[in-house]
């Protein structure tokens, strides 16, 4: 009997795994196979593939860091004064970011599902790029605002297919380890953004004016910058504008190493099954494990990427029965609300990340050298430094 008759319908899907033999010597494998660093140093194709992977969530946690840093470099404020002075306006600058990522990995999942984990990375990775830029040649708020926004609706796309993409591309015994490299990566992304903007701060100088005397509030027993009555006529004549600049702008660069990786990067093997393209999956298996396509590890995964597809379809086929267009496409998100089971699952991922974002630890991230300025530390270069050390020990 082939493969492919085998698998005619989910039951015979199962009954066909729970006979094979090779299913049977292949799990009897898996428990011998090592997990954590053991078996990421055993497998170092997986781990080469999963870190270019990764570059999606250190975009995400750049772009998170290294707003705060810029919000209190006073070359920032001579150009923006609103922004710079207004909290509520700062606010919502910071903000966009995360209500455009929201959005953006909402309307995500149809569009994963049909064009593919690669491509959907890769499209949305230029999008980034466009939304960095905008912000670093920005020449008035809308375009910082509009580049925020652009480079929030990618990221919160990218931390969707990004684990995904990781998780269905990883074996079951090091599936944990390479996953947990995306939020790693997002933590580097924070510390990176964090160093360059504090180097780059420095860049003609800490100050925007430094031979004038400013007339901002006291802080620490001296005033601080006004950014709208101690910029001199001609702009500063210390800090430069590259000074916030450049820490926006060199976030592009992981963006294009990224794009340009992911041309060699495989298919996920699922997202193949799924279009019919099985030849390929088994390919790409026998790649990603290293292993010939005929033994029992590639054809026992095969098998059941292929089971729990037919299974889904067929569950899909059920819930979206006498719909199309539109009420198709929303009825799985209507389904999480179907059964107590489901709701239950929502609930506890909702619940999970609400407390999550309550604790704060994004407000310190977002305004991290505005917080320790306001604890008494310099605000040019103390707290800036101080925002370093804390990005270190958040990774």
């Amino acid at each position: 009997m082939s493969t492919t008759a085998s698998l005619e319908s989910p039951k015979a899907t199962t009954h066909y795994l729970d006979h094979v033999g090779t299913t049977q010597q292949a799990r009897a494998e898996r428990q011998h196979r090592k997990s954590g660093i053991v078996g990421l140093l055993k497998d170092k194709r997986m781990v080469g593939i999963c870190l270019i992977a990764s570059i999606s969530g250190f975009l995400f946690g750049y772009d998170q860091g290294v707003v705060g840093n810029v919000l209190v470099l006073e070359s920032f404020g001579a150009e923006y004064p609103r922004i710079f002075m207004d909290a509520s306006l700062k606010g919502w600058w910071v903000s966009t970011l995360l209500l455009a990522a929201w959005f953006g990995s909402l309307v995500n999942g149809p569009l994963v599902d049909r064009y593919g984990r690669r491509l959907n990375i890769q499209v949305h990775t230029i999008i980034f790029i466009l939304g960095a830029a905008l912000q670093t040649g920005a020449t008035n708020e809308g375009y910082l605002f509009g580049g925020r926004a652009v480079a929030g609706f990618s990221v919160g796309a990218l931390t969707h297919t990004g684990p995904m993409y990781i998780a269905e591309l990883a074996p079951a015994h090091l599936r944990g380890s390479l996953v947990a490299i995306q939020q790693l990566s997002i933590t580097l992304g924070i510390l990176f953004s964090y160093w360059i903007a504090y180097g780059t701060s420095h860049i003609g100088g800490t100050r925007c004016a430094p031979n004038i005397p400013y007339t901002g509030p006291i802080s620490n027993g001296r005033a601080t910058f006004d950014a709208y009555n101690d910029v001199p006529a001609g702009g500063c004549t210390g800090q430069t504008p590259a000074a916030w600049r450049v820490p926006i702008g060199i976030q592009i660069f992981p963006a294009i190493v990224l794009g340009i990786a992911l041309f060699w990067m495989p298919y996920s093997p699922r997202w193949l099954v799924e279009q019919g393209r099985d030849d390929e999956a088994k390919s790409t298996l026998s790649y990603l494990r290293s292993s010939p396509a005929e033994t029992p590890e590639v054809v026992t995964e095969y098998l059941e990427i292929k089971a729990e597809v037919m299974i889904q379809r067929e569950l899909k086929a059920i819930s979206t029965a006498g719909k199309g267009g539109l009420r198709a496409a929303i009825q799985p998100y209507l389904d999480l609300f179907s059964s107590w089971s489901n709701f239950h699952r929502l609930y506890i991922g909702c619940t999970t990340m609400f407390f999550q974002q309550f604790i704060g630890c994004n407000a310190i991230i977002y305004y991290a050298p505005t917080i320790f300025a306001q604890l008494g530390l310099d605000p040019n270069t103390t707290s800036l430094l101080a925002t370093g050390v804390y990005g270190i020990t958040n990774s």
